[in-house]
């Protein structure tokens, strides 16, 4: 290759290295504008509905499925906002029913999430899967009517096989808690390499004390959050009412605070 071709080639990288970070960095923006954190989990995981919704080039393909549909855009914002800071189990019913137009266009979005677990991405690849995610969501416009009612009836239908009963809690190694809330169980756990998730409508955090664990609250990530603690050590993160991270690999703890989750439900 000549030197004229190699400068090239450097120059032609250079502009499309800058372009890809115009890009992340917009859509960094649109995130926390939609009330999310920003892309930190997100170029490792890639979208997940609401960040669907809040980065435009995606959020506009979404907006004429809807349209399409008959859908309000004000409720499926509604409703991925709540699913998103934990009402999965609040709302199992309409989730399990899937009949409302909203939870079906949501169950599409669903669908279209990254479901690579043996690698993380990186800012090039996350790219990439934001365009097939907006190729997959195109597809489904094109389809036209019966799209959502067909991804809906797919993720049910995948609902069963999502997880297994460990000490009678639902346990899976996949991010299953709506898979869980769909077959009608109250709370569950889902395993994330070394980490585990305890999920609820509401968990007792009162039964972490009992075990002994020090409850301390400290800055996380620009919000107030309490860690509970062992000799000093954080065990636990409580994330939400109903949602909390076991730091330590401690599966039986993170199957006991699942299942404190009975003391709220009726």
């Amino acid at each position: 290759m000549s030197e004229s071709m190699m400068g090239a080639t450097i120059v032609q990288n250079h502009s499309t290295q800058e372009q890809e970070a115009k890009q992340i960095e917009a859509h960094g923006e649109q995130l926390r504008a939609y009330g999310l954190r920003g892309l930190e989990g997100r170029i490792v995981r890639g979208l997940d509905p609401a960040g669907m919704l809040a980065v435009k080039e995606v959020r506009q393909i979404v907006e004429k499925i809807a349209s399409s549909a008959g859908v309000s855009m004000d409720a499926v914002d509604t409703l991925t906002k709540e699913l998103h800071v934990g009402a999965i189990w609040s709302r199992a019913q309409d989730l399990g029913e899937g009949e409302r137009p909203e939870v079906q266009l949501w169950m599409l979005l669903v669908r279209a999430c990254h479901e690579v677990s043996d690698h993380d991405l990186d800012a090039k690849s996350y790219l990439a899967d934001v365009e097939r995610i907006k190729n997959e969501l195109t597809a489904a416009f094109v389809g036209g009517e019966g799209v959502l009612l067909e991804a809906t009836k797919s993720i049910h239908a995948d609902a069963a096989i999502k997880f297994v009963l460990k000490d009678d809690v639902p346990f899976s190694e996949s991010d299953a808690f709506l898979h869980m809330a769909i077959m009608g169980h109250g709370f569950g756990v889902c395993k994330s390499g070394e980490l585990y998730f305890a999920g609820a409508n509401e968990l007792d955090y009162d039964s972490l004390t009992q075990e002994g664990l020090i409850p301390v609250e400290r800055e996380d990530r620009g919000r107030l959050v309490t860690f509970y603690q062992r000799d000093g050590v954080d065990v636990v993160k409580k994330l939400y009412p109903g949602l909390a991270i076991i730091l330590n690999g401690d599966e039986m703890l993170a199957l006991r605070l699942a299942k404190s989750a009975k003391k709220f439900i009726a």
